[in-house]
């Protein structure tokens, strides 16, 4: 789950980022946000949770269909730069998110949490 996080947070970072991660994925935020959904669903079993988690599933899946019909995408030139800066700030924010999630949420889920 760790991982996918990881990716999910770089994608999210990657979507205003003119780099070749937003060209090859397209929508970054939709695809991270589904992921993002995704292994929250699967980690998580109550109701609540599944409510939640299930909404912006949903959510990011009708409008990434609804992206692809209108064909709602900018051509640009992509940039090396503005890659390592998503990934690089996805990461971190990962962390950030992992290492505070048990203040902000309620469940720790890194050993190094506070």
């Amino acid at each position: 789950a760790h991982y996918a996080m990881s990716a999910s947070f770089a994608l999210v970072a990657a979507a205003n980022r003119r780099g070749h991660l937003r060209r090859a994925v397209v929508h970054p935020l939709l695809a991270g946000t589904i992921l993002w959904a995704g292994v929250h669903l699967a980690a998580n079993g109550d109701r609540a949770s599944t409510v939640l988690f299930g909404a912006f599933l949903a959510w990011a899946l009708v409008d990434l269909a609804s992206a692809i019909a209108r064909r709602a995408v900018r051509a640009f030139e992509p940039n090396v730069a503005h890659d390592v800066i998503a990934v690089v700030a996805g990461i971190g924010a990962m962390l950030a998110f992992a290492t505070l999630h048990r203040l902000l949420f309620g469940v720790q889920v890194v050993s190094f949490g506070l």
